[in-house]
């Protein structure tokens, strides 16, 4: 069976699989080794979340990506680990020869928000999970989780648009 790839990305991010009938299939905060400054995003165990995607039977035809940068007032450090755990992702989807959309969270937001509170970034968040809960009753709705699931979804839609699915 066809399915997304959404990738909320960072260490506080998170992956999630989405169906071509749109059925949440995993999500799971993105996996990370190590503790406070000496953490970072585990290349394995991405690895071995997508390896574990064909053995299930399921082929992603699309990973989307949140195309996110740096928050105003983030350190030197902070950035850089944003950007290696970034890079950590991009490598194991290129590895496992994936394609690979990045998108603006306007983007996705401005589909599947459509008609939520969207003006700080506290509404948005809560918007993502009531959005989520609605579209994937019964799925833990951490809010990394909701993003990458609404993500997911967006994934999911362009698949189809493209005719990926």
């Amino acid at each position: 069976m066809k399915c997304a790839i959404g990738i909320d990305p960072g260490k506080l991010g998170a992956i999630a699989v989405v169906t071509e009938l749109g059925l949440v299939w995993s999500v799971k905060p993105m996996p990370v080794v190590g503790s406070g400054k000496g953490s970072h995003v585990d290349h394995k165990a991405v690895w071995d979340i997508l390896n574990d995607l064909g053995a299930l039977g399921l082929s992603p035809v699309l990973v989307c990506i949140e195309k996110v940068g740096g928050h105003m007032g983030d350190s030197p450090s902070s950035a850089f680990e944003f950007g290696r755990a970034l890079g950590v992702v991009e490598t194991v989807i290129a590895l496992r020869n994936l394609r690979i959309e990045y998108v603006e969270p306007q983007r996705w937001q401005t589909l599947l928000l459509k008609g939520q509170p969207r003006g700080s970034h506290a509404e948005r968040k809560k918007s993502a999970a009531v959005v989520a809960a609605k579209m994937f009753p019964g799925e833990d709705l951490r809010q990394r989780n909701a993003d990458a699931m609404l993500i997911a979804e967006f994934a999911r839609r362009l698949a189809h648009h493209q005719g990926l699915m």
